[in-house]
């Protein structure tokens, strides 16, 4: 890594102009510029931190609970995190590549699981029977996907933070074993 700078050379920085001839109002100005890029990199470290807290947590539900395999999948590096940071300036860090499901696959496990699912679900029964949490997105187009295919009915229509509900299609019921 890089050394620290000693006070010395952030007074340089600081001063770029002759101390003496500074204002109490531009004192006060750089003073909340280096309190506001404090806030930022604060905010920056922390949301890194919850990206792989994010990626950690995937790796456990899909190796331990062993719903999608069990190879692990690679954690970003802190150049993917925090490009700015931590790569050379003027040449961006190379991205990770993570493979992501496609609609097919999720779809494919989404069916495996409808005969187990309440008469009426939801986005969250769903993530919760796959054990993996989906986004809204893929959720929406996979619900259209299996609408149109006559699986599932949509009982009503989500708004906001409430959730769309669904009912299997009859075909879709698991038989009652005696």
């Amino acid at each position: 890594g890089s050394p620290q700078p000693d006070l010395r050379s952030c007074v340089r920085v600081l001063l770029c102009h002759n101390p003496s001839t500074m204002t109490r109002d531009e004192y006060e100005e750089r003073k909340r510029r280096i309190e506001a890029h404090h806030r930022f990199s604060s905010e920056l470290i922390d949301a890194a931190r919850q990206q792989e807290l994010r990626a950690l947590e995937l790796v456990w539900m899909t190796t331990a609970e062993g719903s999608f395999g069990s190879s692990l999948l690679p954690m970003p590096s802190a150049e993917a995190i925090l490009p700015s940071v931590s790569s050379s300036p003027g040449r961006p860090a190379a991205p990770v590549r993570v493979r992501r499901r496609s609609l097919g696959e999720i779809v494919e496990k989404v069916i495996d699981v409808l005969p187990g699912l309440p008469e009426v679900f939801d986005r969250n029964d769903v993530c919760q029977a796959i054990n993996h949490d989906l986004d809204r997105g893929t959720v929406f187009r996979l619900f259209e996907r299996l609408v149109d295919e006559g699986r599932v009915q949509r009982v009503t229509r989500g708004e906001g933070r409430i959730a769309s509900q669904y009912r299997r299609a009859e075909s879709e019921i698991a038989p009652v074993v005696d």
